[in-house]
């Protein structure tokens, strides 16, 4: 993500909003060829922090 993206997915405040943000950057990844890494990183992010993932990429 870029620093304009995080910024905007931490000012998200409904699960909602979060789920369509990642849904779209999921697309975005697809699309640039990078989704697998990104998943990865994203999921391992996620259990590091003892969080479950807004969405199950």
């Amino acid at each position: 993500m870029t620093k304009k993206e995080k910024k905007k997915f931490k000012g998200l405040k409904k699960r909602d909003d979060k789920v369509a943000f990642l849904q779209t950057l999921v697309a975005q990844q697809k699309e640039l060829g990078r989704h697998d890494y990104w998943k990865r990183v994203y999921l391992k992010k996620c259990d590091k922090k003892g969080i479950k993932p807004p969405l199950a990429a």
